[in-house]
């Protein structure tokens, strides 16, 4: 898992797997990954992730990353520009 998050192609999708506004956009990711492969879950109630917050500067879940763009939220256009829909 450590080397996929080094790749800049890849998306990062922090979540939690207890958080509603994760699981009302998890679908969507997930299907969107199924046809290309692109994005790394990260779920942040597990333990062996918490490294993560500081290395990412996490605030809240959900938060996508792909290379320097950003978000926060569950807006399905802002996810869409940055998974690449």
């Amino acid at each position: 898992m450590l080397d996929t998050l080094k790749h800049s192609d890849k998306v990062l999708f922090f979540y939690r797997d207890d958080c509603p506004d994760c699981q009302s956009i998890f679908h969507q990711i997930y299907w969107h990954n199924v046809i290309s492969h692109n994005v790394v879950f990260i779920n942040m109630n597990q333990s062996q992730n918490r490294h993560y917050i500081q290395q990412y500067q996490l605030t809240s879940v959900p938060t996508l990353i792909h290379g320097k763009q950003r978000y926060s939220g569950t807006n399905q256009q802002r996810i869409k520009q940055i998974v690449g829909d």
